[in-house]
Order: C-alpha cells, then structure tokens, then sequence
C-alpha cells in the first residue's frame, strides 16, 4: 500500500496527476504545502513544433520537477507513476487538453468530490465518454491546474449539438462504432494500428501552406480547426490537426478510416446517411467515396511523407485503401506527374514521429 502525506485527498479512478495535485489543494489540511510546491510551476514551456509544447505532469514519469517534489507525496515514485504515467492510447499536447464528459464533472459533485480530469479524454481520438456513454464537450478557457473546475463551471451551460448529432440512436451507434474499432485495434499488429492512427491524423490534416485542410472536416462539421496561421507543412498538419479539430470532424475520420480498413461496411454508411443531413449530402455530391478520397498532398514531397505514414498498407490485402490510394494518385499524377501506386511499392520508410 501507498503512503501518502497527511490530507491528501483520494485519487479517482483514471485521474490524471495534475488533476489530483489541484483537487489536493482545495483540502484545507493540504492546501498550503500543494500550493507552496506544485501550484505555482506550471509546466515549462517549451518550443517543439509548430505549436507551444509544454512538460507533460500528466503522462511524462521523467519531468524532473516531478520527482523532486512527488516523493513528499508518497514513499515510493514508483507506485505513484503506476498509478498516473500509463496510457493506453497517443496524448495531446498538456495545453490542448480540452474535451471533457459533463457528466463525469456533475457525478464528481453529487458525490460530495472536486471534480477530476480523466486521462480517457487526453487521447486523440477521444469523441465519447465510454462510461456515460455522451459527447465530450470543449473547454472554452485555456486549460491550466484549474481545468477540471473550470470545466465544471462550464457544464452548466452545455454546448447543444444540432438535431441531427444529438439523435439517440445516432449517439448510440458513434458509441458502438468506436467501441468495434477500438477492438479492431486490439486485435491487429501493432503496424496496422500505427496505419490506423496516421491516416485519423492525416483526415484530420490542420490547414498548411496551400490552405488544404484534412477531409473529416467535410463529413459532419463543415469547420475547419481553429488556427491564427495555417502549419508552415505536410508533416505539422498531419501531427497537430487531431488536436485541434472539433468532435464532428474526429468521427467523421474514424468514419473514413474505419471504411477504407474494412471495420465499417456499406450498411454503416447508409445508417450514417439516414441520421445525418450533412453526411448524406456529402455521400450524394460523393457516390463514389474512393475517387473522392483526399490526402491533403500539394507537392512531390508531401507525397513521399504520405509514403512513409502508409507503411503497413502491403500488410493488407487488395481493398478499399489501395483502391481510394490508386484513385488519389491517378488524380494527383495529373497535375504532379511522376507520383503514382507503383511508387508506393516497397513500403516501409521510417514514419515521421507525430
């Protein structure tokens, strides 16, 4: 058993460590020492792309802070980092940590807690709260220590989805849908998984040089993410457009990836067409979704990124990815001759780290 410091307060189930730290400092017994230690630093930040990167408290065991001043929280690092540092899926960024079940924040309160931030909405392909079974919604302030309160704050003034997204039976098939692709997941190699991921990242594209945006924004949403200037290239779009898109356009490129990996058939699509105006309008400008298709390339050189990220792709048989691939590049060697399939053969390149 873990020992902690007198006053500490109980630690949820999936909490990350930042949240724990704040919920500790709202204890009367505890306060002053958190706020003395913990509460004024916030992470350091740092530049490592092309958006503000900060130290990781919630997920990174090797933040050096964190294990000068974690020990005063309890005899053994170890145990602690057991408890905060696993993950189970890719993390955002600590200051694009944003989406948050309402819910979860009202449940906290009935019962008689601060309400905590759960390390299940840090993921990028995080859409629903599995244990409710609702939409995260987005913080609207910048998130700090004080992000699960404020999310609190902001769950009495939820955000209402349309008519259409907010259908129950539409709610629950996103949530059945994501529960057969997180299956999918588990039970692939670990290279499928990693195609899996980068083509959600490269649908979710954040606006470049040439104003290309990633096609899940087109699905169900129809906005762009939100960004001062577009990513100076390919390779930033792809890495930073998950974590700035919005609800709508994350399913919509699990919809997209999850089809041209087979976890999704025809029979989803037409479900999809018959709850959502937005998707059936586009599926009708689109009857043929592999000639409509699009990987966000503008140059000879985002194409060959576009290699490296589809490594793995020969591990599948001939289906709906090679057949969308094909079409893009056909489109594509039009107007950028010297790109086509056969080009994509023999891949494997080192994947550039997202």
């Amino acid at each position: 058993m873990m020992k902690f410091i007198s006053g500490m307060t109980q630690i949820f189930y999936d909490e990350t460590l930042s949240s724990w730290i704040f919920r500790s400092s709202l204890k009367t017994r505890s306060r002053p020492w958190v706020n003395d230690k913990l509460i004024p630093l916030a992470p350091t930040v740092f530049g490592g792309g092309a958006l503000i990167e900060s130290e990781d408290w919630d997920f990174d065991p090797n933040v050096v802070l964190l294990h000068k001043t974690i020990p005063e929280f309890a005899y053994k690092f170890e145990c602690l980092s057991c408890i905060f540092f696993r993950s189970s899926g890719r993390v955002v960024g600590w200051r694009r940590r944003w989406w948050f079940c309402v819910q979860c924040m009202r449940a906290d309160i009935s019962a008689g807690q601060a309400p905590g931030w759960r390390k299940s909405w840090c993921y990028k392909d995080s859409v629903v709260c599995m244990v409710h079974c609702v939409d995260l919604q987005r913080l609207i302030v910048a998130p700090q220590f004080t992000r699960s309160w404020d999310a609190f704050v902001q769950s009495s003034h939820p955000i209402n989805y349309d008519a259409d997204w907010s259908n129950e039976s539409f709610q629950r098939f996103r949530v059945v849908l994501i529960r057969r692709i997180h299956s999918w997941k588990k039970t692939n190699c670990e290279r499928l998984q990693s195609l899996f991921d980068h083509l959600y990242d490269i649908f979710l594209l954040a606006p470049v040089y040439n104003g290309n945006h990633g096609q899940a924004h087109e699905l169900f949403s129809g906005h762009r993410p939100a960004l001062r200037h577009t990513l100076p290239n390919y390779v930033e779009g792809v890495r930073y457009g998950s974590e700035l898109s919005n609800i709508k356009a994350k399913f919509g490129s699990l919809v997209l990836v999850g089809y041209l990996l087979e976890v999704l058939n025809e029979r989803d699509i037409h479900f999809m067409m018959s709850k959502s105006a937005r998707f059936r309008d586009w599926c009708t400008y689109n009857p043929d979704i592999f000639q409509a298709i699009q990987f966000g390339c503008a140059s000879v050189e985002d194409c060959y990124t576009l290699r490296s990220l589809l490594a793995g792709l020969e591990l599948l048989p001939a289906g709906n990815l090679e057949q969308a691939v094909r079409a893009y590049l056909v489109r594509f060697e039009r107007v950028r001759p010297g790109i086509s399939f056969e080009f994509f053969h023999g891949l494997g390149a080192v994947t550039p780290t997202m």
